[in-house]
């Protein structure tokens, strides 16, 4: 049977055959000199107590021996004592606690050195059977209530993250959504300026005739009874001509009698620019699908009016759905001109950044801001203050007629009457 203590210097655990009792050796981890304890209990007269002192005070003559030749040791008798009982086995101890087998008995001294364990300990794995191998990390006492503790405060902090995670990521959200929005709102909140223009006559655009969905025989037909007598479209507001010609249907507009046009220069806004260079589909898409459809039906319906000899039904409604949507693309399309409450629509946009209404003569400001279409929906978010500006008269360099000259008073002394002329008297 093996003996089994602790070296009380590095705290390992050796094994040694019982006939290395009382016999002297040398550690195999530490180097240091020990003598193999006798593992007999104690006589019953003696206590425990009494039994540690005395062993603690043989320490001293053990510890500092000197080095004899023939002294074996523990490695070799660990050779021997193969072949008497099991292997020597050299295990750590791992924490403040040891746990070794029933069966064999363990040193006092051992028990009391396990007090004074070393900060760093080296560790060594123990292969035999009959001593529990309880890792590098040695044995864990635990409880039921401190288990169940830990797994409800673990299970809480789970159910915490689980809840402050969707509620994070929504805040993360809304912030970036309200960024996104008031960074729009404020590029698109400028002061813009325009200019009101006397005399313009803006270049008239053109529907081609692979434009139009008909027949060759029914726009050759429209094309010839427009260009002998165009259908002109008047009010107060805009005069819009719709003339045929070869390549397809010519659109013209001009001012109404109470009005005069104003440009806006959408180029001057850096925002306004990169608004509408990002979102111009988007803005040109219903402008698209209404003039497809006004394209259709216009020449269907004047065609049918030349045959039948009468006027189109509703014809501004064309006015609208073709011709201004003809003569704009998408931003001009999603804006109007508020003067007061009024609004009034962009009527000509040029591929140079300008936009053209016909606003009442003498506007001297107004707001330009998104159009409510006929699905209720507004899709250009602007508001623009815009502020009118008008081309001073130049002063005329005739020279003014000369005033009259104020008549002086006579010096003359007024005559004295006469007793033939009668003095008049009031009252």
């Amino acid at each position: 049977m093996a003996i089994q203590f602790q070296c009380p210097d590095c705290q390992s655990t050796i094994r040694v055959p019982d006939a290395a009792v009382g016999k002297q050796g040398t550690c195999p981890h530490c180097g240091k000199k020990l003598l193999v304890p006798d593992p007999r209990p104690a006589p019953e007269s003696i206590s425990q107590e009494e039994a540690i002192p005395q062993q603690t005070e043989e320490l001293p003559d053990i510890s500092p021996p000197t080095v004899d030749p023939d002294i074996p040791s523990f490695d070799a008798l660990a050779k021997q004592s193969e072949t008497i009982s099991d292997p020597p086995i050299l295990e750590h101890a791992a924490s403040s606690i040891h746990a070794l087998d029933e069966s064999v008995p363990t040193d006092p001294l051992a028990e009391t050195a396990e007090f004074n364990l070393p900060a760093e300990i080296k560790q060594m794995k123990d292969t035999d059977s009959d001593v529990p191998d309880f890792g590098t990390e040695g044995p864990s006492i635990t409880t039921s209530g401190t288990s169940m503790a830990y797994q409800l405060k673990r299970r809480r902090k789970n159910s915490s993250n689980a809840f402050l995670m969707p509620i994070l990521f929504g805040g993360v959200l809304v912030a970036v959504g309200m960024w996104f929005f008031w960074d729009t709102k404020i590029l698109l909140t400028e002061n813009l300026r325009a200019s009101a223009m006397k005399s313009v006559q803006l270049e008239p655009k053109l529907v081609g005739r692979d434009a139009v969905p008909v027949t060759e025989k029914t726009l050759d037909f429209v094309l010839d009874r427009l260009s002998a007598n165009p259908t002109r479209l008047t009010s107060d507001l805009m005069r819009t001509v719709f003339t045929g010609t070869e390549g397809g249907l010519q659109i013209d507009i001009e001012t109404g009698s109470k009005t005069e046009f104003v440009r806006v220069n959408y180029g001057a806004s850096p925002g306004l620019k990169k608004y509408y260079g990002e979102h111009s589909q988007e803005l040109d898409a219903p402008r698209k699908k209404e003039w497809t459809r006004a394209v259709k039906s216009f020449f269907i319906e004047t065609a049918a009016a030349e045959r039948e000899d009468r006027s189109i039904d509703n014809p501004l409604s064309f006015r609208d759905t073709l011709g201004l949507n003809t003569l704009v693309s998408g931003l001009g399309y999603n804006v109007v001109a508020k003067v007061g409450r009024t609004p009034y629509p962009c009527v000509y946009e040029d591929l140079n950044g300008y936009l053209y209404f016909l606003l009442p003569v003498g506007t001297t400001s107004f707001q330009l801001t998104g159009r409510k279409l006929a699905d209720g929906l507004v899709h250009f978010p602007g508001k623009y203050t815009v502020q009118v500006l008008r081309e001073k008269e130049p002063k005329s360099n005739k020279p003014s007629a000369p005033k009259p000259e104020a008549e002086m008073p006579s010096e003359e002394p007024e005559p004295e009457p006469t007793e033939s002329e009668p003095v008049e008297q009031n009252g």
